[in-house]
C-alpha cells in the first residue's frame, strides 16, 4: 500500500492547523498588548453598551453608518472634561467597503462642544518615501476636508 498520498494530506493538514493555531496566537497576544498599554495609561476595561457604540457610530462619515459594528478592546478612563475611551470599532457587516478602525480615542463630555475632526499621523523618518506618503496623505484629506497646521507645537505637528 502507497502512503505517501495519506502523508501529504495529513502535512498538509498539520500546516493548516499550525497556521490557525498561530493566528489565534497573534490575536491573543495583540489583545494582551492592548490591554497592557491601555492599563499603563490609567485605563480599565469596560463593557461597552449599546449606547456607546452608537456614540462611537455616529462620528464616522456618513456613508458608513449603514454598516454594523461591534466595539472590542473597549477602555474607560475618567479625565476632568468627562470619559475618555480607547477602542477597536470592528466592522461585522461583512462588507469589504467597510473598514475595520483600531485603537481609535474618544471623549465624551458635556462641556465640549466641537465640530467633528479626525487625526491623522504622518510617516516617522526623513527620507524621500516618507515625505511623498504624508504628501499624498495631504493631498488625499485636503480634497475633502480642512487641514489644520500646529505651529506652536512642533513636536505634535510632525508626527
Amino acid at each position: 500500500m502507497n502512503y505517501v498520498p495519506v502523508l501529504v494530506v495529513v502535512g498538509i493538514l498539520l500546516l493548516f492547523s499550525l497556521v490557525v493555531y498561530s493566528m489565534i496566537l497573534s490575536a491573543r497576544k495583540d489583545v494582551a498588548k492592548k490591554a497592557e498599554i491601555a492599563r499603563s495609561l490609567g485605563f480599565l476595561a469596560w463593557n461597552p453598551d449599546h449606547n456607546l457604540l452608537e456614540q462611537m457610530v455616529s462620528v464616522q462619515p456618513p456613508d458608513r453608518w449603514n454598516d454594523r459594528y461591534e466595539l472590542k478592546n473597549v477602555f474607560r478612563k475618567s479625565v476632568p472634561e468627562g470619559l475618555m475611551f480607547l477602542f477597536d470599532l470592528i466592522n461585522i457587516s461583512g462588507d469589504e467597503g467597510g473598514q475595520t478602525e483600531t485603537q481609535l480615542v474618544a471623549v465624551i463630555s458635556p462641556q465640549l462642544h466641537l465640530l467633528h475632526f479626525a487625526l491623522f499621523p504622518q510617516a516617522d523618518g526623513q527620507g524621500w518615501a516618507a515625505g511623498i506618503a504624508n504628501r499624498m496623505m495631504k493631498m488625499a484629506i485636503g480634497h475633502s476636508a480642512a487641514l489644520l497646521e500646529f505651529p506652536e507645537a512642533p513636536d505634535f505637528q510632525k508626527k
